[in-house]
């Protein structure tokens, strides 16, 4: 069963765009690999981290959110922690997807005339407390 996943790299300031072009193609293969597909993508470019790392100040940040099997949590994982001069900081997030009920009773009674057919609204009316009487 596919998931949903944002990934964000920092990658080392110094590192030049070839390097960085490479591992992020390389993340593109693991999730073909892991059936996947790329939701969106976005570079991000250098800005400043809260706290140093590894003695930088910035870092390169690229933003990734795909879906793919479970399993590339662990393989991305052990890829990035190879790579841990280039990519100093990593983030992988399973994102939850919540259906969310709205009860009727809980809505405020304007809302509730606004989602009502013509109808229901040609047979009700508004008092003046802006209680709904039919």
């Amino acid at each position: 069963m596919k998931r949903t996943y944002e990934i964000v790299l920092v990658f080392h300031p110094t590192l030049n765009e070839e390097k960085m072009h490479q591992h992020i193609k390389k993340v593109h293969d693991f999730i073909n690999t892991y059936h996947g597909n790329i939701i969106t993508e976005d570079h991000w470019g250098n800005r400043k981290l809260a706290y140093k790392i590894k003695k930088v100040t910035t870092g390169i940040y690229h933003f990734i959110k795909c879906e793919a099997e479970p399993e590339i949590v662990s393989e991305l994982r052990k890829y990035f922690s190879t790579v841990s001069e280039e990519i100093i900081r990593y983030s992988v997030i399973k994102v939850e997807t919540r259906n969310v009920i709205t009860a009727q009773k809980n809505i405020p009674v304007s809302k509730q005339i606004l989602n009502t057919t013509e109808e229901e609204k040609s047979s009700s009316y508004t008092d003046e407390k802006n209680a709904v009487v039919e």
